[in-house]
């Protein structure tokens, strides 16, 4: 199911309400250091000391702050290969909304690889009369796609859908483009290698990653949450 209100974010607030401890936000992580029982985290809200680190950043940027990150690990991680995203979400004025959840477009004359209508999973993802489109691009530095503006890559997504007969242009009345520079990993025929080797190298290291791009793994939120949930444990029983 999903939450009638306040997006997906809603079951995250919903899990940090029950965490015990303290849930810092906007603090971001700038060096670790250390060794299992004695982690020293430096954010730019001060330093923190932990005896259990359990890493969801992107394994590509804990590499950049983690002092002892290790080198076969280093090394594993520059033959991984990700994809980002640009998501485009447009506001659109409507008398009937579209039935679909999301639509997967393989066209490569069309930038988006999947639209979805966000109205299908929750009524109050939009106003009445008005429903939500969301266009996801898959992208990488080079395409074509990559280097537009935020303005520029709006308007090609409305004119792809109205060649489609999805949306009017003159009909949206809220329109955003966000970009996430870590989007999907790729799977390429050297991937189980080297995500194994990463792995364990920084298992080894006594670090604990859990997370789509943590692990590096292709997995949703159930997924995520799953793991969490069994990590928890594992820690929780020493």
């Amino acid at each position: 199911s999903y939450p009638k209100r306040g997006g997906y974010e809603s079951i995250v607030k919903a899990f940090a309400s029950r965490a015990p401890g303290a849930v810092l936000t906007e603090c971001e992580v700038v060096r670790v250091s250390g060794s299992p029982g004695a982690w020293t985290v430096e954010t730019t809200q001060g330093p923190k000391t932990y005896e259990t680190l359990v890493s969801t950043l992107p394994i590509h940027e804990l590499a950049k702050v983690w002092d002892g990150f290790p080198a076969r690990a280093r090394e594993a991680l520059g033959r991984l290969r990700y994809n980002s995203l640009i998501n485009v979400l447009l506001g659109v004025k409507v008398a009937e909304r579209h039935p679909w959840t999301a639509l997967y477009v393989p066209d490569m004359d069309i930038a988006s690889h999947r639209i979805s209508f966000m109205c299908n999973f929750s009524e109050y993802c939009a106003p009445e009369g008005h429903e939500a489109v969301m266009a996801e691009i898959t992208t990488n530095p080079g395409d074509g796609i990559h280097e537009l503006s935020d303005e520029e890559v709006i308007a090609r997504v409305l004119l792809d859908l109205g060649r489609m007969g999805l949306v009017k242009p003159e009909d949206v009345v809220y329109r955003r483009a966000l970009r996430f520079e870590y989007g999907y990993p790729v799977y390429d025929l050297d991937y189980f290698e080297q995500v194994d080797k990463l792995r364990r190298s920084v298992a080894e290291a006594g670090v604990h990653l859990l997370g789509r791009f943590a692990q590096f793994d292709y997995i949703n939120a159930d997924v995520c949450v799953e793991r969490a949930l069994k990590l928890a444990e594992q820690l929780s029983n020493g």
